[in-house]
Formats: structure tokens, sequence, C-alpha cells
């Protein structure tokens, strides 16, 4: 399992929600995400500053998947709550949802929902609890996790990776686990961030 709290800027520099959002688009769009800046969804009633949607298959052409990424800067005193955050990702994983005809427990493509809540003040304690949560997949169909970056204290916060037993020991198969490949496209932008503002 990976740390739950990775510092991902070097001590001295200094990124604004903004420049985050920017560097996450080029990031993105780097790595074949159809991008859109200031995306509104009026149907599910929320926006995202960045949406970055990918569509790709894993372990050849076995499993098919998408991915959407929805960032979100919330600076605005409050924003930042574990209430705005969830009622955030919780219209994410409706307008998902919704472009499927199928029920999740009958999909064969699994969508992966993931926000990304991007900050220039700390994170409240519940808001922390909230990103860490596990979030299993009982019914399946779905995926779907919560980054938090804060830009203050430098630390991206999420439940970290998950592991899969083989015969008793823990593998983690990175680009099969949805929650895995958000993880670690989050912490490659990340690195790309520390190497952009030096």
């Amino acid at each position: 399992m990976q740390n739950y709290h990775i510092i991902f800027i070097s001590e001295g520099l200094i990124l604004a929600a903004t420049g985050c959002v920017a560097l996450c688009e080029e990031f993105f769009a780097s790595k074949a995400f159809q991008c859109e800046k200031d995306k509104s969804f009026p149907e599910f009633a929320f926006t995202a500053d960045l949406y970055a949607f990918a569509r790709g298959r894993s372990l050849g052409f076995l499993f098919p998947y998408e991915d959407h990424f929805f960032f979100q800067i919330l600076n605005a005193a409050g924003s930042n709550s574990p209430e705005n955050i969830s009622k955030l990702h919780d219209g994410a994983r409706k307008y998902v949802n919704a472009r499927f005809r199928l029920p999740r427990a009958m999909r064969y493509k699994v969508p992966n929902i993931v926000t990304v809540a991007i900050s220039e003040t700390s994170f409240p304690p519940e808001s922390i609890r909230l990103a860490l949560k596990k979030t299993p997949d009982i019914v399946g169909g779905e995926r779907h996790s919560i980054f938090l970056l804060d830009l203050l204290q430098k630390k991206i916060i999420s439940q970290g990776t998950e592991a899969q037993y083989v015969e008793g020991f823990p593998v983690q198969f990175n680009k099969v686990s949805p929650i895995n490949r958000a993880y670690h496209l989050i912490h490659s932008a990340a690195k790309k961030f520390d190497a952009t503002l030096r």
C-alpha cells in the first residue's frame, strides 16, 4: 500500500490553485486525455474547473475502462468542507453513471470517477477523513475516489493504493486497478509540478 499523505512540492516552491489546474491540464493532455476547462454539468448542478476524460483498456484488450477526472478549486471560505466535496463528488458520479445504459452490476466497461479538490488553504480534518476513506466496489460497474491537493502544506491526501491478494500475497496492479491508476496519474502530475517550478 502506498502512503496516504505525500509531499509533492519541494520546500520553498509555491504553486497557486489556478497554476495547479493549468499544469494538470498540460499533464493530462500529454497522456491522451480530452481536457475541458470550466466544464459545466447543468443537469447535475455542478461545474469543474477542469474535466479530463480518457478511454482505455487494461491487460491488453480484455478490460475496457473510462477515466473521468474532475478538478475543483476550493479556495473560498467553507468550499473545502466535506459537505461541499461530497456534493461535488456525488454530482460527478451521477453524471458519469448517466452515460451508461446498463445498471452498474451488468457493466463490462467500468468508469473510474475521480474528484481532485485543490485548495490554497489546508483542508479541515473531516475532509481529510473523507478522502482517506476506502471506497470498496461492492455492486461493481464503478470505481471512485477523492484526492485533496493541499497547496499550503504541499501534500496530496487520498485513500492510497489497493492490493489484490494472489495466493495469500498482496500484489498491486497499477494499470488494471482504477484506484491505483488514478493514484499514479495524480502523483506523476505532481512530480511534473515540482520539476516545472524549479
